[in-house]
């Protein structure tokens, strides 16, 4: 098919109804924060002399911060929920369906990392590659369309995870894109943030402190109002 002025022209308009359309839906950003692991998934386990560390549980703990703060500071802007509340394992899929159902306007990931290394050490935000199947339909417009769309999506996560990386209290942070299946099954912009290595000793006494947990929280809470600025500045 030959894209004539007038297909690009239909397809553009499309494509903008369809983004105002979910970006409308609601003037609060609609955030989906999900707690990695859960249940019998511990995720990374690190033993000391008088506790064993779940990453679980300090992903749990992070998302509850999270929302404390938007709910007590920043209710108007933010409608944020969680795929769990307690330690109970969810399935990836079920993450994802919960997040693409409630039709979010970002979806938020959270871990903690681990290496055979105990030097290494740092914050790694991930981003999605562009790894969505390619749509089955003969329909040439319906293909640019799907493309437009996760080449947007795939931006305005990057654009997050710059956005977040700004803020954040260590400096060591590293911006890389993976095929992590829930950024790449999410409709939504999307990362996941590992926030830092429980294998490094030093690192790990930073995690666990209770200020710096309260930090990382209030750097995502702004990165998330940052984006729903730029967000609102292009309805503009």
């Amino acid at each position: 098919m030959k894209l004539t002025p007038f297909i690009l022209m239909s397809l553009l308009s499309c494509l903008s109804l369809a983004i105002e359309e979910r970006l409308l839906s609601s003037h609060q950003l609609v955030v989906m924060i999900d707690p990695g692991h859960g249940g019998n998934d511990k995720g990374t386990s690190v033993k000391t002399a008088d506790r064993l560390i779940k990453e679980s549980e300090l992903t749990l703990n992070l998302s509850q911060k999270i929302i404390k703060i938007i709910k007590e500071k920043y209710p108007d802007q933010i409608n944020a929920t969680v795929t769990r509340t307690q330690n109970r394992y969810i399935p990836l899929q079920k993450r994802i369906d919960l997040s693409n159902e409630e039709k979010v306007d970002f979806y938020l990931s959270l871990h903690y990392n681990s290496a055979f290394s105990a030097s290494i050490s740092g914050t790694e935000i991930y981003f999605p590659e562009n790894n969505k199947s390619v749509s089955s339909s003969n329909n040439l417009l319906d293909s640019i369309k799907q493309d437009l769309v996760e080449t947007g999506r795939i931006k305005q996560s990057l654009n997050f995870s710059h956005q977040l990386s700004q803020g954040w209290k260590n400096t060591n942070v590293k911006i890389r894109r993976a095929p992590f299946f829930v950024l790449e099954k999410a409709d939504a912009p999307s990362i996941l943030i590992e926030v830092g290595y429980l294998t490094n000793p030093i690192e790990q006494k930073a995690l666990l402190n209770e200020m710096n947990q309260d930090l990382a929280a209030q750097s995502i809470v702004k990165a998330l109002l940052d984006f729903k600025e730029t967000r609102d500045k292009q309805l503009n």
